[in-house]
């Protein structure tokens, strides 16, 4: 609890809320059953907060960031209207996809039932706690595919509710990014709205384009232009704003430079996310001086990638100071470990980056690969120590560290290696792909199995290899096992329900070759051949190189 701060319910909060809330409803209301004019709603949002302000909400004169007080006098009217009005607005923009808008309201509402409990008690967490009941009996109804909508009512009411609960809970902090906290609990509808601002302004001269044309181009719309489809992106929405909540409430608890560091981090991983959308109003950024940082590596990074990093070095940290201390709640050495993760973050990320892990292809991993992410674990390790012994403690130990490397280590290739596991069920879990038997075991079958992979068009499930090689029988090879010689085909086809064998391998003779051939007629089994043909040519030539794949009938 903030020393000296009373622990009574906010009775002029709730009010002010309510107050507010009508006229925002009664607009919004209107609107969705017939159409108002941006003005119109405009000037009702702004009455509604100018309200707010009379009934003694309002951001404080004196506000704190990195543990320093600026005064901003008569500003703070002006600076809560325009909050309130933003992130009313906020929230009624990001309700594009079923179940976003609620979700995100939600992670916010339990940000600030948590910034309430720190503050002052139950009592201060009262008002967000009855929101998130409310969003958590709702939000079942509003996913994918949605029975229930939020409509233009219920997104600005929602919104206006987080916008006063964010004045309160940003007034009494004084440690970490303060006032900047609730900006970040609310981060991703405030940020999906100023990129919105930004490129409507940009492209302002377009004809039938202003800053209120709406328009499908929302953070939400780009990445289902990208390949996600609504429910994966929908949480990857959810995972980005849980993250930036969970670290701006958790800067609360680091020093004054390490927040800074923090939130530099965090502006960063920002300027990822919105380089990896490719809003073409953007384009004029990669001309002169900003052309080399904006077609650099760290620019193009996956958002989603970073983030995934970010969870599993800070689950790794944890998992490292419970195994160190015994402390599954981080009590006794709390200080240390936020100060040291906020150092471990960003070192992290940048390691990865000069070790180009966010450039290799993951569903092709290599033993190379995985080396490659072992030693940027170590260096990460070792740079993290050598900053933390300078900067956060002095004494700090080198085991707690070599734990946490381990762990790291495991969860970093392990989510990796992912995508050749989730390639693997997918391959085997096709309901309607024809289950294949491999002729050949050897490098010329696994490079036939791996085109298989890697061609989803050609729908055919591997059981399995047939290899005259008695020393391969029983192994496994790429996963699938050597079921048997080619005196056993029949029978396997049989056993395993096979519908296609491919011959892959070119050592097999005529003989050989006319038995599986009559074997797969009299079961009527389709018997096809793989061939992997690479041409090579003169590079003075204009004729390219060429490599030609084949699976033809025998």
């Amino acid at each position: 609890m903030v020393p000296g701060f009373e622990e009574t319910f906010p009775v002029d909060l709730a009010l002010a809320m309510f107050v507010g809330m009508v006229p925002i409803f009664g607009i919004s209301l209107i609107d969705d059953i017939r159409s108002v004019n941006v003005g119109t709603r405009l000037l009702v949002q702004c009455l509604s907060a100018i309200g707010v302000v009379m009934l003694g909400v309002h951001v404080y004169p004196n506000i704190h960031l990195f543990g320093r007080t600026f005064h901003i006098g008569v500003w703070s009217l002006p600076i809560t209207v325009l909050w309130i009005v933003g992130v009313t607005n906020a929230f009624n923009l990001a309700d594009g996809l079923d179940g976003l808008s609620a979700g995100l309201a939600l992670i916010s509402a339990a940000s600030f039932t948590a910034l309430g409990l720190i503050q002052g008690g139950p009592t201060l967490a009262a008002l967000p706690l009855v929101l998130v009941g409310a969003l958590i009996g709702f939000l079942p109804f509003n996913l994918y595919p949605a029975r229930v909508f939020l409509g233009d009512c219920g997104a600005t009411a929602i919104g206006f509710c987080l916008a006063c609960l964010g004045l309160r809970s940003g007034m009494a902090l004084t440690a970490g990014l303060a006032i900047l906290v609730p900006v970040l609990v609310v981060a991703v509808p405030i940020a999906d709205t100023l990129v919105a601002i930004a490129r409507r302004t940009i492209r302002g001269g377009t004809p039938g384009a202003g800053v209120f044309t709406a328009d499908r181009d929302h953070i939400h719309h780009r990445l289902l232009k990208q390949g996600f489809d609504q429910a994966r992106a929908v949480f990857l929405l959810y995972g980005v704003a849980g993250a930036l909540a969970t670290i701006g409430v958790l800067s609360l608890f680091v020093t004054n430079s390490n927040a800074a560091l923090l939130l530099a981090t965090l502006m960063a991983a920002g300027f990822i996310g919105v380089g990896r959308l490719g809003y073409d109003e953007f384009a004029v950024l990669r001309r002169g001086v900003i052309l080399p940082l904006y077609d650099a590596s760290l620019v193009k990074l996956s958002l989603f990638r970073v983030f995934v990093d970010i969870t599993l070095v800070a689950a790794a940290f944890y998992g490292a100071s419970v195994l160190k201390y015994d402390d599954w709640y981080i009590r006794l050495e709390r200080e240390m470990f936020l100060n040291h993760l906020v150092i471990m973050l960003p070192v992290t990320i940048l390691t990865f980056l000069v070790f180009r892990l966010y450039q290799r292809s993951w569903r092709f991993a290599s033993i190379g690969d995985v080396i490659g992410v072992a030693l940027a674990v170590v260096a990460a390790g070792a740079v993290s120590f050598v900053l933390g012994r300078l900067f956060v403690n002095e004494a700090t130990s080198w085991s707690l560290f070599t734990i946490h490397t381990t762990l790291l280590l495991l969860l970093a290739s392990g989510a990796r290696s992912s995508f050749r596991i989730l390639q693997y069920w997918r391959q085997h879990a096709q309901p309607n792909a024809r289950a294949a038997l491999v002729y050949g075991a050897g490098a010329e079958g696994l490079t036939a199995v791996l085109e298989l992979e890697a061609d989803p068009s050609l729908s055919m499930r591997v059981a399995g290899y047939v290899d005259d090689d008695p020393a391969k029988a029983h192994r496994r090879i790429h996963g699938y096992p050597v079921l048997g010689r080619l005196a056993d085909l029949e029978r396997l086809i049989a056993a395993n329900g096979i519908e296609t064998v491919i011959v892959a391998a070119g050592t097999i003779d005529d003989r050989r070759l006319q038995i599986a051939a009559d074997v797969c007629q009299r079961a009527g089994v389709e018997l096809v051949r793989f061939s992997l043909a690479v041409r090579l040519v003169d590079v003075s030539t204009p004729t390219q190189p060429e490599t030609r794949r084949k699976i033809s009938s025998v």
